[in-house]
């Protein structure tokens, strides 16, 4: 829009002000890095967004955040910094987070063992969900299981 309607003036056979063919320019480039700076942060927010939305549907079944990293096609590191910067927690322990609430759903809810609260929730093991829980939680599961 700047350029087509100083491409009119100049077509007209007006003559441009000292200095405004400069500044023309300098505004130009300043429009065009703002629009290319929006433009990453939405794609940053839109990658965020996505692994927040795969790691609340498959948390049960992720291997970690090196498997999120893969399937958003952005390395491990990148993508930390990008989650870090835009949730202000790392992604791995939002994804325990999401796993610890899973668990104590599932130890208010059922009677199922600990190792088969693991499987569901997405942790290898009772002894690992036992200690991710007491150290989050501030009891063990058992603890926990028996306020129901």
């Amino acid at each position: 829009r700047m350029f087509l309607h100083l491409h009119g003036r100049i077509c007209s056979g007006e003559r441009l002000k000292k200095y405004e063919s400069n500044e023309f320019i300098f505004s130009f480039i300043c429009t065009l890095l703002r629009d290319i700076e929006t433009e990453e942060n939405e794609n940053k927010n839109m990658l965020v967004q996505k692994a927040i939305d795969l790691m609340e549907q498959e948390f049960k079944n992720l291997d970690g955040i090196q498997n999120v990293a893969n399937r958003l096609g952005i390395s491990q590191e990148h993508f930390g910094r990008l989650f870090k910067a835009e949730m202000n927690v790392p992604p791995g322990q939002y994804l325990i987070k999401l796993r610890i609430q899973c668990a104590m759903q599932e130890l208010l809810n059922t009677d199922d063992s600990l190792e088969k609260i693991a499987e569901k929730c997405g942790f290898s093991n009772a002894n690992y969900l036992g200690k991710v829980f007491k150290k989050h939680v501030g009891t063990t599961p058992m603890q926990y299981s028996n306020m129901k």
